[in-house]
């Protein structure tokens, strides 16, 4: 009988490797990441497809300011035609830094380093859940579970109907998490759970914040069905490893709290849970509801497909057990997939008012990736255990398993096959970047032609929910600057200009008192110099751009983006002395364990 559970994964373990089992499995993952990918990445309209135009535009702004010198941005510069917004201190920067330094450090466009990056989640999603069933078996039922986690339909989903791509990267080491929660609550080599828990964690923390709150109910989740074992050790593990994960993320989410009440990001959430429940038809009858609604009935499909697939596979693995004496957290899995359906049904509308938080989640069918893995790990367990199963139990189980499996692999195959509009690349550059045509209004968003979904990338280059709560709503066209100055009553003229993201510089020539506006929003964190000396930033009542008056002469007048809040220093600081010392401290535990046993 094949035993494919014996030989448990351990980094560090001493074990041989075999360069050959990791050069093959790895150029499995490309093959199977480019076989799903292709078709999206070689059709010119990718650019237009669910979030693209978002990211291309956030990515254009982050890869503008790290071309500048500046690593850690804050202000996206380029949006809102050049008057920018503070999207950066609430979007996680992990995926921008990569998308950003691709383009900066590579030269390559814009559009090929989200490709790149939607590639390496792709890729990153298969060798994480390769790392968690390794955990339980050895490796070829693990390859099966990673290559499994991408194909069920959820991921795809996500990742490229939608376009949800930092969303993609942060459920792709979302299995991290999960290993690390394991071992905690296993006491399996609990610090090297705490690591795993910790890094993949904060990788989550930094990269999507609604992922981030998925996270935290899989943790939860995770917890219930361990509930018969565990100790408070374990509770306490778990709660340092929560302790240390906000410890090295807090340069991050401290700004978020301190500035949460400068910006309108309470507006950002347009779409209400009750449009997505299973089969819930469209809010109104417009084109931006009908195509969502559409969208509804192929995601409640593939929640009905998906949950089938695991409680199916779960019923036949109920008895199984690894030979190390390792048991795959059956109970686990089907939590996931009966929370998933769960909160899919109108049923559950209580859960969603009456759990903090929940609302975050906009469409029920984003838990649907933790499904998927779910999925993919009983699939690892029924290869490695299919000869300890009766006969009639497999061919009954073949029958109903295969149809269901078929199911799953009809919908993500449908939806990585992208469908072909007419539109070039050229098209797409002029459209985004050099219209002279108004976006498209709110209502008029999802209609069907390529021209409105043109439109709607133009939009995209705006951010309103981000900028000061006293600036207005208008929309503007993208720039490749950020914003200037504008002389508003006096004589005198501008004769030198440096424009950067985070800093601008004018040196004016007034002949008589001057009125000037600069192009930017007055966030707080603006600090304006009038000859070197500080000076006080007014806000123009209309629109919120910062204002100021000069006397004659000649002038340099200069604004910097600087973080002066006490806490945000504090964190940002905080959180570098955390990441040294844990560095430090995981060293040391690395020497000694190699280190020789004394005799």
């Amino acid at each position: 009988m094949t035993n494919w559970t014996a030989e448990p994964f351990a980094w560090g373990s001493g074990a041989s490797v075999s360069w050959r089992w990791i050069a093959l499995t790895a150029l499995l993952w490309v093959v199977v990441s480019a076989l799903l990918l292709v078709s999206w990445f070689k059709n010119p309209a990718f650019g237009l497809q669910g979030d693209v135009p978002l990211h291309y535009h956030l990515t254009r702004s982050f890869a503008r300011s790290l071309a500048e010198g500046d690593w850690f941005p804050r202000w996206a510069g380029l949006l809102d035609g050049g008057r920018g917004d503070a999207v950066f201190t609430f979007y996680g920067p992990l995926y921008y830094w990569l998308t950003g330094g691709i383009a900066v450090l590579f030269g390559v466009s814009l559009l090929s380093a989200l490709k790149c990056v939607l590639f390496l989640s792709t890729f990153l999603a298969q060798a994480c859940a390769y790392f968690l069933a390794r955990e339980f078996w050895d490796r070829k039922p693990s390859l099966l579970a990673s290559v499994a986690y991408v194909l069920l339909p959820a991921f795809p989903l996500l990742a490229l109907n939608r376009s949800f791509l930092p969303n993609s990267l942060a459920i792709s080491v979302a299995p991290l998490v999960l290993l690390g929660g394991h071992r905690l609550l296993t006491n399996v080599k609990p610090w090297r759970g705490l690591t795993l828990l910790c890094l993949g964690l904060s990788a989550v923390i930094l990269t999507h914040a609604i992922t981030t709150y998925l996270c935290a109910v899989l943790l939860g989740l995770q917890l219930l069905s361990s509930w018969r074992r565990v100790t408070w050790r374990n509770v306490v593990w778990l709660a340092l490893a929560g302790i240390l994960t906000l410890a090295l993320t807090a340069f991050f989410w401290v700004p978020q709290i301190v500035e949460l009440h400068w910006v309108p990001i309470g507006n950002e959430l347009p779409h209400d849970y009750h449009s997505y429940f299973l089969f819930a038809p469209a809010a109104d009858d417009t084109p931006y509801r009908r195509e969502w609604a559409a969208l509804n009935q192929i995601a409640s499909i593939i929640t009905l497909a998906q949950t089938a697939l695991a409680f199916g596979l779960a019923l036949l693995c109920r008895r199984t057990k690894s030979a190390a004496g390792k048991t795959l957290p059956l109970w686990l899995c089907v939590l996931i997939a009966a929370f998933g359906l769960f909160i899919s049904l109108p049923s559950s509308e209580f859960a969603w008012r009456s759990l903090p938080g929940l609302h975050v989640m906009q469409f029920p069918w984003r838990w649907q990736a933790f499904v998927a893995l779910a999925i993919a790990l009983l699939l690892a367990q029924t290869l490695a255990h299919w000869p300890e199963f009766g006969r009639r139990e497999r061919v009954l189980s073949s029958a109903l398993l295969t149809w269901i499996l078929a199911l799953n692999v009809v919908l993500t195959f449908s939806i990585a096959r992208s469908r072909q509009q007419l539109l070039t690349s050229a098209d797409w550059t002029q459209s985004v970047l050099q219209t002279g045509v108004l976006p498209a209004e709110t209502a008029q968003r999802g209609a069907p032609d390529v021209q409105s979904k043109l439109q709607a990338a133009t939009r995209s280059a705006n951010q309103i929910y981000f900028r000061p709560r006293f600036a207005e709503q208008t929309y503007y066209l993208p720039t490749d600057q950020p914003g200037g100055l504008t002389i508003l009553s006096g004589n005198g003229q501008v004769r030198q200009q440096s424009l950067q993201i985070r800093q601008r510089a004018f040196m004016l020539e007034a002949v008589e008192p001057l009125r000037v506006r600069v192009e930017t929003y007055a966030y707080p964190h603006w600090v304006a110099r009038l000859d070197g000396q500080e000076v006080a930033i007014d806000k123009e009542a209309e629109s919120g751009l910062m204002h100021f008056a000069l006397p004659p002469g000649n002038h340099t007048l200069s604004l910097t983006y600087e973080v002066r809040a006490p806490a945000e220093r504090a964190a940002s600081l905080f959180s570098l002395l955390t990441w040294l010392a844990s560095g430090a401290i995981w060293l040391r535990v690395q020497i000694r364990q190699r280190r020789p046993p004394k005799t």
